[in-house]
């Protein structure tokens, strides 16, 4: 019993260490090409799937997000999912940043995600 006790503490240390470190992706975008997809990593048959946690509204726009199943025929061959934003007129009109992050989890296990990415997205002139 100690032994499987010991094993989900490191599995959840390794997981929040995952959501500690969290990555930061930097995106840039400007009025000739406002619009950039996000493609992560993803296995819908674990019950695992990207959400979108947080994004500006006011600067940017989700224009589509969809899952890629696999090619392979193999059970549990992971997909990837894709976000696509368009920046919005104001966003672009100057030297602005902001931050989308997306939270990697089972929907119906609130608050425990596994992985989080965030994205760094920069307007130039």
């Amino acid at each position: 019993m100690q032994i499987k006790s010991f094993c989900h503490f490191v599995v959840m240390m390794l997981l929040l260490t995952d959501v500690a470190f969290a990555k930061t992706s930097t995106v840039y975008v400007n009025p000739n090409q406002p619009q950039f997809t996000i493609k992560l990593d993803s296995n819908r048959t674990t019950g695992y799937s990207w959400s979108l946690k947080n994004y500006d509204k006011k600067l940017i726009s989700l224009v589509s997000h969809a899952y890629i199943a696999p090619n392979s025929k193999l059970i549990g061959a992971p997909g990837y999912e894709t976000w696509v934003f368009k920046a919005n007129p104001s966003f672009l009109s100057g030297s602005k940043s902001t931050k989308v992050t997306l939270d990697y989890a089972r929907p119906w296990e609130h608050g425990m995600s596994v992985k989080t990415a965030v994205y760094k997205i920069v307007s130039k002139k």
